[in-house]
């Protein structure tokens, strides 16, 4: 089930409060028309009436994709090994069967997993291609420290999937 609430918020240059639609959850099977609002991020993005301005907002949310056999919540500001799981939330996770689900805490990581089982990979092996791909990086060049590594989609290239590193310097 697809479930939203809407919230006033306050816009940070004008001042001016506006409403807007935040998605608890969202199964994509009775909404598919949220897809590509959800992998362009706009279910997270919202304009002021006022001003005209756009703010980001990064919301708990859970994405449900029945026919893909996967569900990924997004829970920014927790961190992955701190957030504790109701009895209802940890019934409700138990009754999901043989569906993926995996628990993000920010919007990079949950777009990148929504992407990865989207797309029909299985997610473990990407992670651990990802630590492959860091490591490597790092023995080669040991003056560069990596930030992080992400998979990544290309259309208009020939290989339409790649890994990325993001290195400080």
């Amino acid at each position: 089930m697809s479930l939203s609430e809407k919230h006033t918020v306050k816009c940070i240059k004008c001042g001016n409060n506006f409403e807007i639609k935040e998605w608890n959850s969202i199964n994509i099977d009775e909404l598919p028309d949220l897809r590509a609002q959800v992998m362009n991020g706009d279910i997270f993005k919202f304009k002021c009436e006022n001003c005209g301005e756009t703010h980001a907002i990064i919301y708990n949310c859970l994405y449900y994709d029945k026919t893909g056999k996967f569900m990924i919540q997004l829970l920014p500001g927790f961190e992955a090994n701190e957030y504790i799981f109701s009895q209802e939330e940890e019934s409700y996770i138990k009754t999901f069967g043989d569906n993926i689900y995996r628990l993000t805490t920010d919007y990079i990581s949950f777009l990148e997993k929504l992407r990865v089982l989207t797309e029909g990979f299985n997610d473990k092996a990407i992670e651990i291609c990802k630590t492959v791909a860091f490591t490597s990086y790092t023995l080669e060049h040991p003056d560069e420290t990596p930030e992080n590594a992400f998979y990544v989609r290309m259309e208009n290239l020939q290989m339409k999937s790649i890994l990325k590193l993001n290195c400080i310097q």
